[in-house]
Order: C-alpha cells, then structure tokens, then sequence
C-alpha cells in the first residue's frame, strides 16, 4: 500500500512539473492568449484520445 503511495505522489509530482514547464513555454512563445487556449487545448485531445480508446 505505502509503495503504491508513492509510486502515485511521484506520477502526480511529475505530472506538475511537465505541466509548469510547458506552461512556462507557452507563456516564452505565445503570451497570456497561449495560456488561456493551452487548457482547451489539453482538454480536448484528452477526449479524443479517451473516444478512440473505448
């Protein structure tokens, strides 16, 4: 139980840090309107993704 744990807090740590680093990217590249867009954007390949996996 206390590995699974952990193994879980490190996939959520990086999980954060890939987002911050893309978000500090898209902040570098495309200004405050790329960040705005950038959770749309996310959002919506992720239910993409998730109708072509069912």
């Amino acid at each position: 139980m206390r590995n699974n744990f952990i193994i879980y807090l490190l996939s959520v740590l990086a999980g954060i840090a890939c987002f911050l680093f893309l978000l500090n990217w898209v902040l570098d590249e495309y200004g405050y309107m790329g960040a705005i867009f950038l959770p749309l954007i996310l959002v919506s390949i992720f239910l993409v993704v998730r109708k072509m996996i069912k």
